[in-house]
């Protein structure tokens, strides 16, 4: 099915099983690329809650033991401080990083929008890792304009 930007902006209406086709297509298109991510790599992703408000997670790679990770931490971004929930994935292999507060969210927003790259220290990990930000903003304006789909 194609949709046009406008329409997607507008809204549109679709039958019982054209949204069934459609959420096994991003089902499918999820899993695809939630494969292709290599394990080795540092990501900033755009991500809804479990209360679908949008947000930024961080995710870096390692073991992750649920019982002695910290439930907060202070993240540094372009040198300034982010408070951020922390959490592992189901097998510990990931561990996740997500504002703490809609402050902390706009934190990290105003920094991934002002400059090309964006340096964050996480406190669990020895290095610095940069995130090419430039064009954030109209990403993050596009991605929550998006229609939420309910899975």
């Amino acid at each position: 099915m194609k949709v046009t930007k406008a329409q997607l902006r507008k809204g549109i209406t679709l039958s019982q099983k054209e949204g069934e086709r459609y959420q096994h297509q991003l089902k499918q298109s999820s899993k695809t690329v939630a494969a292709s991510i290599k394990q080795d790599r540092y990501t900033a992703t755009l991500t809804r809650t479990m209360t679908d408000s949008p947000s930024i997670a961080i995710q870096w790679p390692g073991q992750c033991n649920p019982e002695t990770l910290p439930e907060q931490t202070d993240v540094l971004v372009n040198d300034v401080t982010v408070k951020m929930k922390v959490s592992c994935d189901a097998e510990n292999q990931v561990t996740t990083s997500l504002p703490e507060s809609p402050e902390a969210l706009q934190v990290l927003r105003q920094q991934f929008s002002r400059y090309a790259w964006t340096t964050i220290k996480l406190p669990q990990k020895k290095d610095e890792v940069k995130f090419w930000t430039v064009n954030f903003q109209e990403s993050w304006d596009t991605f929550i304009q998006s229609p939420v789909f309910a899975y």
